[in-house]
């Protein structure tokens, strides 16, 4: 029960993003692609996981600053959920890549796909959430230490 467990996790797992990020994104068909993405070229293949990873990135020097410069201690439950509510979000947002090049006309590939986007907006904003939580309930526990 590492007090720096949430920043291991997030800082391994936005490396995992980069590194996926980093292998060639294979074109099969272009006659499949100008379907699907409105585009000969699907580029940005690279850029969004490196966004992913960012993004995952300053959790865990969020989670780092505060177990090291406030001394706090998080719930390792919580910060294994607020991992995957916020892997499973970034997922499903970097499926916008499938909704072609000049923004929003049609669903381009299934119905599905495309209406899947806003929950992941909205599970993006309950892990935001859920870090505040996180934050609050240890410097709580903090506090009540420090008292006691």
């Amino acid at each position: 029960n590492s007090p720096l467990l949430g920043a291991k996790l997030f800082f391994l797992t936005g490396l995992v993003f980069l590194l996926a990020g980093t292998f060639p994104h294979p074109i099969s068909l272009p006659s499949i692609d100008i379907y699907v993405h409105e585009t000969y070229f699907v580029v940005g293949h690279f850029h969004l996981l490196f966004l992913l990873s960012l993004a995952l990135w300053l959790y865990a020097g969020l989670y780092y600053l505060g177990a090291r410069s406030f001394d706090l201690k998080y719930s390792a439950t919580l910060m294994v959920t607020h991992l995957v509510v916020t892997v499973a979000a970034l997922l499903g947002l970097n499926r916008i890549r499938y909704a072609g090049n000049y923004g929003i006309g049609h669903p381009p590939v299934s119905p599905l796909l495309f209406r899947l986007v806003p929950i992941c907006e909205a599970l993006f904003l309950i892990s935001a959430g859920l870090f505040v939580v996180i934050v609050l309930l240890a410097a709580v526990a903090r506090f009540r230490r420090t008292t006691a």
